[in-house]
């Protein structure tokens, strides 16, 4: 029969669990050390089995990654434990053992709003937007609904803790800058006979990005071949296969599961929503790096992947 996905489910779970927790380290300096007497005790599932492990330290080091130590039930010993083996629910437990400080009492990750429930993302879309169109001599109902249509689509695409909206009114700034760009490239004026300086600085970024993609596409092409021709990546007890991500989370290829190369050095990713042929003709920069990196190290370690 047909059931839910339950890796998948168990992975964004953890992604959630780590991003709360190292939320709640960073609050306190990027470490938190338990007195004795208030330890919490976790299961792990170590190599050898499941075990309870009292947690004496939790923090987050200079690559943003968690780093733990504690005391296994049948050892007198603190030693350092691996994040990944708590299991699915438990960091609940490390939490809470964690007291609220410098104002950070909560740290549940939430969404920031949606078009129809936050009236404030609407009118901060439309105040950087709409005078902008209308600046360019654009004063059409099309223009109106095409900002609407944008601010849907981000608002939709984003979740994020108040602890981020920074990074999130950040990235929507970003998102205005290129709409305003596409429409100027989109709707230029007809009586403009020479290029503007923006148009021909445009115009070199565009050439940049063709550069770097023609870079990353000889780089798949050559890893695969390197490997023989394809490259399977080990699915995780636990998480499953690695997904790509985009900007603040929005999930791009769910479950990586490789990639091969074939007549023409055409590369072909195979992913949990099946093959996507020519990966460097549909997807950004951002997450091409994030593919190659995955194969590269898949590659070099039998198939297995960094998480």
């Amino acid at each position: 029969m047909k059931c839910s996905d339950y890796r998948k489910l168990c992975a964004q779970v953890r992604e959630i669990e780590f991003s709360e927790l190292k939320r709640a380290v960073e609050a306190h300096g990027g470490l938190y050390r338990f007195n004795e007497d208030e330890r919490p005790v976790v299961m792990m599932n170590r190599d050898f089995g499941p075990e309870d492990v009292s947690v004496c330290q939790v923090s987050v080091n200079e690559s943003g990654y968690l780093c733990m130590t504690g005391i296994p039930k049948e050892d007198i010993s603190e030693i350092e434990v691996n994040p990944d083996e708590v299991a699915i629910g438990h960091v609940d437990f490390i939490i809470s053992a964690i007291p609220p400080w410098c104002g950070v009492e909560d740290v549940t990750r939430q969404t920031v709003g949606s078009l129809t429930h936050d009236p404030e993302i609407v009118a901060e879309l439309a105040a950087t937007l709409v005078p902008a169109l209308v600046g360019r001599g654009v004063v059409r109902s099309k223009a109106i609904s095409d900002v609407l249509a944008l601010a849907a689509k981000l608002t939709e695409s984003y979740a994020c803790a108040d602890w981020q909206e920074h990074d999130f009114w950040e990235t929507i700034d970003g998102e205005c800058d290129w709409f305003l760009y596409v429409w100027d490239e989109t709707h230029r004026r007809e009586d403009l006979k020479e290029p503007t300086a923006a148009t021909l600085i445009a115009d070199k970024v565009n050439e940049m990005q063709e550069g770097v993609l023609a870079d990353i596409r000889s780089a798949l092409v050559l890893i695969l071949k390197k490997a023989g021709g394809a490259v399977r990546i080990n699915e995780h007890p636990y998480l499953g296969y690695p997904s790509i991500y985009a900007s603040h989370a929005r999930l791009s290829i769910p479950q990586l599961k490789g990639a091969k190369v074939g007549e023409n050095d055409t590369v072909t990713l195979l992913t949990g929503n099946g093959p996507v042929k020519d990966p460097t003709a549909s997807m950004p920069v951002e997450e091409l790096l994030q593919v190659l990196d995955t194969l590269e190290y898949a590659a070099a370690n039998n198939g297995d992947f960094q998480y």
